[in-house]
């Protein structure tokens, strides 16, 4: 029985992003060196903030605030991080759409840039 719960458990956890994954990610091997390289672009930055972190802990106070002012930089860090990837797709998608008008190929289509978003958002 705790065998049967315990792959429950993990189906349920993982069952969402494996099935994104196997329907949408799998088929376009494009789509899985985005994925791969947001994952790993979101590993870097989690390395920065736990060196910023461990800069300031362990801190010798029981006050609240210098762990809430580590958390709100850790969360402004990772929003503007964000907003930085968010603008360099948006450059990657034109330059991706010019390259397509040079050589005479079809533009993205929406549901290409709506999976790449996709993808770029999981990772």
């Amino acid at each position: 029985m705790t065998l049967a719960a315990g792959i429950g458990y993990v189906l349920l956890a993982l069952g969402p992003s494996l099935a994104l994954f196997v329907t949408v990610i799998s088929t376009k091997p494009f789509l899985i060196l985005t994925l791969l390289s947001s994952t790993l672009v979101w590993l870097i930055s989690l390395i920065v903030l736990s060196g910023v972190w461990r800069v300031f802990l362990p801190l010798k106070t029981t006050a609240w605030w210098p762990y809430t002012i580590l958390i709100l930089t850790s969360i402004a860090f990772q929003e503007g991080l964000r907003l930085v990837l968010w603008r360099g797709y948006k450059k990657l998608e034109d330059i991706l759409d010019a390259f397509a008008d040079r050589v005479a190929k079809p533009r993205l289509y929406l549901t290409d840039k709506m999976q790449i978003a996709l993808v770029c958002d999981n990772g």
